[in-house]
């Protein structure tokens, strides 16, 4: 009676297989992920418990054409059911970096880190959308948009939109079931760099000077500020 199609069961997690059963001292329970071309048995239980429970291992290769088949020790080939229909054996992704207040960086490299489990998966979907989960981008936007399955990638993260409501997504391209999101926000930030003065310079007052810098983020205006006591206090010279 379970699993009976459709449902999506994922790797390293507990589930309950259930049947309903009349004169059968013993049920062989089996599974197969590849629609009944193999199967795998969980062993024999008496056939009154009405349930068992099949651990999935955390290495169990990742399936969307899984079914469960459960006959009669005594008499397998005339007394048996099989799942309605298929389900799926997904694989679990846990986003490590970045989540929860990291920093990343406009226009620099940043390494994406996450967890993996199940096995099958040659390669990810990673997206990531700055407004809090609204609409998505795609980390890698050519080709088909996957990147390994390695538990790694260098991102060259655009120069924009900067913001403080960033999350990433994890998706295997195989089954959009098996995904997951970052923990809390994260921030694409600009970053400004004071190229003149940087130090040294001796500058007279009633003089004029060029002060320079270099930016990388679609930042639209900077504040100027100038400090004569160490950074203590602050006067402000202009907006560019």
């Amino acid at each position: 009676t379970a699993p009976n199609g459709n449902e999506s069961w994922k790797v390293n997690t507990s589930q309950y297989i259930t049947w309903a059963s009349d004169a059968i001292t013993l049920v062989n329970v089996t599974y197969s992920l590849d629609n009944g071309g193999n199967w795998t048995s969980l062993g024999l239980f008496n056939a009154s418990n009405g349930t068992t429970t099949w651990n999935i291992a955390n290495d169990t290769t990742v399936s969307n054409a899984a079914l469960v088949k459960i006959y009669d020790n005594s008499n397998p080939n005339v007394v048996n059911d099989t799942s309605n229909s298929t389900f799926n054996v997904i694989g679990v992704f846990d986003v490590v970096r970045p989540e929860s207040g990291d920093p990343v960086y406009a226009e620099e490299s940043y390494t994406i880190n996450w967890t993996k489990e199940g096995t099958g998966i040659n390669n990810v979907i990673l997206q990531y959308s700055t407004d809090a989960g609204g609409n998505w981008s795609y980390v890698n936007p050519a080709g088909n948009n996957t990147v390994p399955n390695t538990g790694e990638y260098i991102w060259s993260v655009p120069a924009g939109p900067l913001s403080e409501t960033c999350k990433l997504k994890i998706t295997d391209p195989g089954n959009a079931n098996a995904t997951n999101l970052s923990s809390g926000s994260y921030y694409i930030r600009g970053k400004l760099q004071v190229t003149m003065p940087n130090g040294g310079q001796n500058w007279q007052i009633y003089d004029t000077q060029a002060i320079n810098w270099t930016k990388k983020g679609n930042l639209t205006n900077v504040n100027i500020k100038y400090s004569s006591d160490n950074g203590g206090n602050w006067t402000v010279i202009g907006a560019n």
